[in-house]
C-alpha cells in the first residue's frame, strides 16, 4: 500500500521475465539437491501466494552442510560486467538464520558472493564481499531475500545455495555444524540475469528469456 507502506500481497511477473532454476517452488523435486535437509510440504500456515505451497526445510541432526543446492547450469554470453540476482521467500521456525549463495565451480563470481540474513530481526548479518543485499517483508511473517552480484568471468557454470546457519557458523559460507533438528520455511527460489525483475514461478522448465542459458 503506497498510503500505509504495507504488504498488500505479492506480485508475480508477467511472461517474459526469467528464472534459470527448473523448479522455484516444489523443493522435494529431486532437481534439488538436499545437503542433510528434509523438505516437506508446509500446511500449516499460507505461502506469500496464499497458498499452501510453502516447504519446511528441517536441518536434522548430522554434522555436515545443511542446505538445499540447485544443479549447476551453464549460463552463456554473460559479458562481464553482468549482473545476477538470488532471491527466496523465507518464513522463520526454529531456525531464523540463512545464506543466499551463488555458487561456481569455475570461479565465474569472484569469491565470498554469498550473504547471511536474520529473518528475526530482519537485517543482513554478514556480507564479506559487500553485495546488494535486501530483506523485504513479505506480509504473513515472511521475507523476501536478494543478492545480486556480478559475474567475473563469461560463460560460466553456476549454482545456487540456500544453507541454513547456526549463530557461531554466520561467518563461514555453508557451514558445517551439528544439527539439532531446527527448521526453516522456504517459497518461490528465483536466479536470474538483472536486477530488477520481479518473481516468475516455474514448474519443471526455467523460464529463461534473456538469462543467457544454454
Amino acid at each position: 500500500d503506497p498510503v500505509t507502506l504495507q504488504p498488500r500481497g505479492m506480485y508475480i511477473g508477467p511472461t517474459g521475465v526469467s528464472n534459470v532454476l527448473d523448479y522455484s517452488e516444489d523443493f522435494s523435486q529431486s532437481y534439488w539437491e538436499k545437503n542433510n535437509v528434509t523438505a516437506t510440504l508446509n500446511t500449516t500456515f499460507v505461502s506469500p501466494s496464499g497458498n499452501f505451497s510453502s516447504y519446511e526445510i528441517n536441518e536434522g541432526t548430522s554434522t555436515s552442510k545443511h542446505a538445499l543446492s540447485s544443479p549447476v547450469k551453464l549460463l552463456t554470453n554473460t559479458a562481464y560486467p553482468n549482473f545476477y540476482t538470488v532471491s527466496i521467500y523465507a518464513r522463520p521456525g526454529t531456525c531464523d538464520l540463512i545464506q543466499l549463495i551463488l555458487d561456481s565451480d569455475t570461479g565465474g563470481f569472484a569469491t565470498n558472493r554469498w550473504v547471511t540474513f536474520n529473518l528475526t530481526t530482519g537485517t543482513v548479518i554478514n556480507n564479506p564481499a559487500n553485495l546488494e543485499a535486501y530483506i523485504i517483508p513479505a506480509g504473513r511473517g515472511w521475507f523476501k531475500l536478494m543478492v545480486v552480484s556480478a559475474a567475473s568471468t563469461t560463460n560460466i557454470p553456476v549454482g545456487v545455495q540456500y544453507a541454513l546457519c547456526t549463530s557461531s557458523t554466520v561467518t563461514t559460507k555453508s557451514p558445517s555444524y551439528t544439527g539439532t533438528g531446527r527448521n526453516i520455511y522456504l517459497w518461490g527460489a528465483h536466479f536470474y540475469r538483472g536486477n530488477t525483475q520481479e518473481y516468475t514461478p516455474t514448474y519443471g522448465l526455467s523460464s529463461n528469456p534473456g538469462a543467457g542459458l544454454a
